[in-house]
């Protein structure tokens, strides 16, 4: 095959990296150069053995000739251009037929060395267009073989006073020599091709087998990989369902516990009232009733005995508000915090003895518990007033939402807090200044901050020491109107 290089230019473009079908382009490209050839090779003859006729008869056959060698190259280049095997064999095999049957019957018929040659239709349309050609190119040999038999019965001439007469025995060297070449050469190219091919297919399937035999490898570890993997599922599923319902014990614990504790909270706050009034109300007969008879330090130690009984009824009370906050069934409505705030600071500007300022965008209408969110309003704007060392405390109030919440913004020109003390600030009962300086319990951001949890939202704050404090809550929007 590697003397069939020279023709690679002649190749499709669309075979190019296929290998098999290379090749048989190759031969096919060859077939064509045989028939060319073997037009010329009959030319060629002719003139050197002078094997004329009748000038007609030889003008008419080189003719011939020359019209079987150009319809041959044509044909090569529409197999460049559209590469189909069926049409270039059929056509090489019917080019073939032309050349040789003519020639034979010219040359004596059956008593012609020519009409061998005619075995190479059969053979070419079997190798290049497939064995359904080469099978009808047989059956067309037959006719034509018992065509010329028939003729030759039939004429009153035999074909075989046509025959050559030639004593050179180069000339029948030559053409029998041509002819066991070209059909031994054709063989060997359709059993080299079939070689090449089964190798290929063997390597092809020999690739195939690995290749299978990976891929059912690999098959078996994802399976056991996937057996696996559900076996973990299946242990953490019976563990999440396990912790599941532990965490949903816990939960009704806890939540029983919170319960428990805030009945307590309730009603120990409740209950100590009373008691705690009657020691305030009898430190105070106790006063009035021997004030003459008291020195100066028992005056000194009854007004301590009241302010400490004043300042455990404020506590009391605080942690009462403290327990109140989500005891009560929900009552959420709409609030205009613009008419809630207005009220609000009206009545904290008349208790306070400070010009206070308040700087407010319009604000929203919210979903809450009235009464917990006046609560919570109050008890910022308390702090940022007494908080406040300045002789105009300034106020602000801004607001924003999203898609789930309303956060409001409560900013004071105030103290601020220090920077150790954030941790601290919601805590119950956590004050952060002493309360010589500031009145007060510490719970009364504890209030506000469980205020927020119970609307499904927080409180937070960023503050800088001695300039002012901002706090921020949100409320979610998904509470339902009651």
């Amino acid at each position: 095959m590697k003397r069939l290089s020279s023709l690679s230019f002649l190749i499709p473009d669309k075979f190019e990296g296929q290998k098999v079908l290379e090749r048989k382009a190759k031969v096919t490209i060859f077939m064509h150069a045989f028939v060319i050839l073997l037009a010329f090779m009959f030319l060629s003859a002719d003139i050197s053995f002078d094997l004329h006729y009748t000038d007609y008869a030889s003008k008419v056959q080189n003719f011939f000739y020359v019209v079987i060698t150009l319809l041959t190259a044509f044909s090569m280049f529409l197999f460049k251009r559209h590469g189909n095997f069926f049409v270039s064999g059929n056509w090489i095999a019917g080019q073939s037929f032309l050349l040789l049957g003519i020639k034979a019957i010219v040359t004596g018929g059956l008593y012609s060395d020519d009409i061998l040659w005619l075995i190479l239709c059969p053979i070419v349309a079997f190798i290049l267009a497939g064995r359904r050609s080469g099978f009808i190119w047989f059956l067309l040999l037959q006719v034509f073989l018992f065509v010329v038999y028939y003729l030759e019965w039939s004429l009153d001439t035999s074909l075989k006073a046509n025959s050559l007469i030639i004593n050179d025995p180069t000339f029948y060297y030559i053409s029998v020599s041509t002819l066991f070449f070209t059909i031994v050469t054709s063989i060997y190219i359709y059993e080299n091709e079939k070689a090449t091919v089964i190798k290929e297919l063997e390597a092809q399937h020999e690739l195939t087998y690995r290749q299978n035999l990976e891929i059912s490898t690999q098959s078996s570890l994802l399976k056991v990989a996937k057996e696996e993997v559900d076996r973990i599922n299946d242990e953490l599923e019976i563990k999440v369902k396990e912790r599941t319902a532990l965490l949903e014990k816990s939960n009704k614990e806890l939540l029983r516990s919170n319960q428990e504790l805030e009945q307590f909270a309730y009603v120990a706050s409740h209950d100590l009232q009373e008691p705690l009034r009657m020691v305030g109300n009898f430190v105070q007969l106790l006063e009035s009733e021997y004030n003459d008879k008291l020195d100066e330090n028992g005056r000194i130690y009854i007004q301590y005995a009241v302010d400490a009984a004043s300042r455990m009824s404020i506590l009391i009370e605080d942690l009462l508000s403290f327990s109140r906050v989500g005891r009560a069934n929900a009552s959420f409505s709409l609030i205009d915090l613009d008419v809630l705030i207005n009220t609000l600071w009206e009545n904290i500007q008349n208790k306070s003895k400070k010009a206070i300022t308040i700087k407010k965008m319009e604000l929203p209408t919210i979903i809450g518990d009235r009464k917990l969110v006046v609560v919570l309003f109050n008890n910022l704007f308390s702090n940022a007033i007494k908080f406040n060392k300045n002789e105009t405390p300034i106020v602000e109030v801004n607001w924003s939402e999203n898609q789930d919440f309303w956060q409001i913004e409560i900013k004071d020109n105030g103290i601020g807090i220090r920077a150790n003390n954030e941790e601290k600030v919601f805590e119950v009962f956590k004050r952060l200044n002493r309360k010589e300086e500031y009145s007060g319990t510490g719970i009364g951001l504890a209030i506000c901050k469980k205020i927020c949890l119970y609307h499904n939202g927080d409180i937070w704050f960023n503050s800088k020491f001695n300039q002012g404090t901002s706090f921020f809550f949100k409320i979610s929007k998904h509470l339902k109107k009651l």
